[in-house]
């Protein structure tokens, strides 16, 4: 059947072809729609588990700067000066990616945030689309009913006595 040619002769067949159209497309916007979400939140999980892990390695470094540096203080009281300034190039390392992971966790954040809403107005669409499918589901049960038992019927009978003459 060519999509031109679609049985819209009365109501009763648009009707059900409007309702099949209603179910189909409520139904890809669905799949559309849990695609995309689940799609984002695998990227933030991805994001905070990448961040978790570097955030781990920083306060690693943290404690074994720390280490270093007791162990400079109670060691002796002429510490080499490229020790000092190794230790503080090292420390400032660890300032700039506490300072950088900082903005990665306001990301991290934001993603999140932005996650939570879509995934409310995925549920309000969801509820939305399923009264769609219910609408369609009548519409369709309703148009094909009516067309069969004031049409499609009785057409049925003419063909059948035009059959039994011939």
């Amino acid at each position: 059947m060519e999509f031109s040619k679609l049985p819209t002769d009365n109501l009763y067949k648009f009707m059900c072809i409007g309702g099949l159209t209603l179910i189909v497309t409520s139904v890809l916007s669905i799949s559309f729609q849990s695609k995309n979400l689940t799609k984002l939140f695998a990227e933030i999980e991805t994001q905070a588990i990448t961040l978790s892990a570097e955030i781990e390695n920083i306060r690693l470094a943290s404690e074994e700067l720390s280490s270093e540096v007791d162990t400079v203080n109670k060691g002796s009281t002429e510490t080499p000066t490229n020790t000092i300034e190794n230790l503080a190039d090292r420390r400032n390392k660890i300032v700039n990616n506490l300072d950088r992971f900082s903005e990665k966790e306001l990301q991290l954040q934001g993603m999140t945030r932005t996650h939570q809403i879509l995934s409310s107005h995925f549920k309000l669409d969801l509820a939305y689309l399923r009264h769609l499918i219910l609408i369609g589901s009548l519409l369709t049960g309703v148009g094909f009913t009516l067309w069969y038992n004031r049409h499609q019927k009785y057409l049925d009978m003419i063909i059948k006595r035009q059959a039994g003459q011939k």
